[in-house]
Formats: C-alpha cells, sequence, structure tokens
C-alpha cells in the first residue's frame, strides 16, 4: 500500500514537509530508487522508515536536504519548495554525514566548545542558557566530555553525539535522523534515543526516523513504511506486541516496547550479547494492529 499522507490532518493543516509523486534516479543509472513516491509527515506525526541497504532510504533525505533534486514530482519543506541555500532553523537533523567522501557534515579545525558557543550564538538562545533543561542536553549527551577536541578529531560515536546536541537544543519542528544510532555504543545509543523521545512528548516535534533496527523505530514512530523496489509500503499490520525488561548488574533496567517480530529479535541478540544483563523478562501477543 502506497501511503499519501496529502489530506488534511487534524494535528494541523500545513504539512512539515511533503513529497508528492517524486521519482528519482541518479545520472547514468537504470536503477529507479524511487517510483512515484508520495509522503507527507505533520506536526507530531513521527513515522519510521525502514529498508535494505540501497534501496533509498538516504536518497530521501537528500532530496528533503537539498543536496539533490527529484526527476519529477514535486518536494516540499515547512511549505516552501526545498532549495539548496534555504535556511530551515525549523529542522534538526542527526545522521551519518558522510554523504561525500571525507565530508563530516560539520565545521572543521575548531573546537567543539567553540563550535558549541557559536550555535547558541547563532539560535539567538542566550536567555534560554539561564535555563537548566537546556544545558542539561549538553551534560546527558556528554558534550563537555569533548569540548577541547577538535572536530574533525571526533570519533563517529562523538559526531553523532554532537549532531544530536545541535539538532535537539533548539527544539525543532521537524526531526530527521539517518542511522542516527550507528557508531554509538549502548550507552550513547540509548542517550540519543532518550533525548529523542523527550522532544517528542515535550515539543510535539514532528520525526521522520531512518533506520534498520527496527526495535528502534518501534520505540520512536507511530507509523512505519517500507522502501522497497521503489515503492513505500506500509509495514504489515498483524505484528508481535512484545515488551521485555532486562535486568543488569551494572546499569538501570532497560525497556523495549511494542516491538514487532523482527525488532523483537533484534533485541534479544542485543542482550544475549551483553554480558551485564543476567534476567530479562518478554511478553508478548500475536494481534491485528493498524500500525507498529
Amino acid at each position: 500500500m502506497q501511503p499519501n499522507f496529502l489530506t488534511d490532518s487534524p494535528l494541523s493543516q500545513q504539512p512539515l514537509f511533503e513529497l508528492k509523486n517524486v521519482t528519482f534516479s541518479y545520472a547514468n543509472s537504470q536503477n529507479q530508487l524511487l517510483d512515484n513516491v508520495s509522503l507527507s509527515l505533520f506536526p507530531g506525526e513521527n513515522i519510521g522508515l525502514i529498508g535494505e541497504n540501497g534501496c533509498g532510504k538516504s536518497t530521501i533525505i537528500k532530496l528533503l536536504l537539498g543536496l539533490c533534486f527529484p526527476n519529477n514530482g514535486t518536494l516540499n519543506l515547512f511549505g516552501r519548495k526545498v532549495l539548496w541555500g534555504n535556511n530551515y532553523p525549523q529542522l534538526g537533523y542527526i545522521g551519518d554525514p558522510s554523504y561525500y567522501p571525507g565530508e563530516l557534515g560539520l565545521p572543521t579545525g575548531i573546537l567543539v566548545k567553540e563550535l558549541v558557543q557559536i550555535f547558541k550564538s547563532l539560535c539567538q538562545q542566550e536567555k534560554e542558557l539561564k535555563d537548566l533543561s537546556y544545558r542539561e542536553i549538553e551534560e546527558r549527551l556528554q558534550i563537555p566530555s569533548f569540548y577541547e577536541s577538535d572536530v574533525s578529531k571526533l570519533s563517529k560515536g562523538q559526531r553523532i553525539r554532537l549532531m544530536a546536541f545541535l539538532a535537539l537544543a533548539k527544539k525543532p519542528q521537524l526531526l530527521i535522523a539517518d542511522e542516527a544510532t550507528e557508531g554509538l555504543d549502548k550507552e550513547g545509543k540509548e542517550i540519543v534515543l532518550s533525548e529523542v523521545q523527550r522532544l517528542a512528548n515535550c515539543h510535539q516535534a514532528g520525526i521522520l526516523w531512518i533506520s534498520h533496527r527496527r526495535d528502534e523505530v518501534a520505540r520512536l514512530t507511530d507509523k512505519v513504511y517500507e522502501l522497497f523496489q521503489g515503492k513505500l509500503h506500509e509495514q504489515d499490520s498483524q505484528c508481535f506486541d512484545c515488551h521485555i525488561e532486562t535486568d543488569s548488574v551494572n546499569a538501570e533496567a532497560k525497556k523495549y516496547f511494542n516491538l514487532s517480530k523482527d525488532g523483537a529479535f533484534q533485541a534479544l541478540e542485543e542482550i544475549f550479547t551483553d554480558s551485564s544483563i543476567h534476567k530479562f523478562q518478554m511478553t508478548g501477543l500475536l494481534q491485528k494492529r493498524e500500525n507498529l
């Protein structure tokens, strides 16, 4: 089933982004990555997108960021046609920034603490700096621990944490995430996921979460679609509504909610390879649900 959220939404009359009948293939390629794809996301909606490597998930991100343009169809972001050079202060992005070899997606030749300060000034949030909740985002993501590092010297996990801070601290209306936990250890992954949940719950941000981790998608999103052979398909409505809670000797209990069958297997794989977990409880029910 090809999703189309182009009709009016009870959450808002204005979509945060809108792809309408978008077709895309790279130059000199016979492979059509997107075939007449339509998708919109409104404030407060959280949509998950899954698919095999190379299926075109990241191409959708590139289109939304203005890094490439559709062969056919229309593409709008915050009610405007997407163009390279447009400024979108309401947009936050977390993901692997290495779309092109050697690029980090972040300024280099600058210390992390300097970049953070420039970011705060650009966002004109000087008053907000007195707000403890704002400063807590830095602490929870452990940004001060690598303040004195040059951005170009950061590990991939540190870059992702820094991108998460830059995206989340400004409380965006729309958060786009592309494999946003890749390269993070388990602690870092949990921190980022928790902060994204906090944004969704407290500020009603719209979220497009792209990941091969179905447990993450189930945790953070309300609707899940798979990109396959250029088409978006609603995920099978029959799912295993699985809940898992762990008991760890070194950390707080970890909980997984509303997992699909595949998500449950991924969560169990993570549990069985974590030596700190000595007990877990799993409950589930096979049932028909409209969405994950």
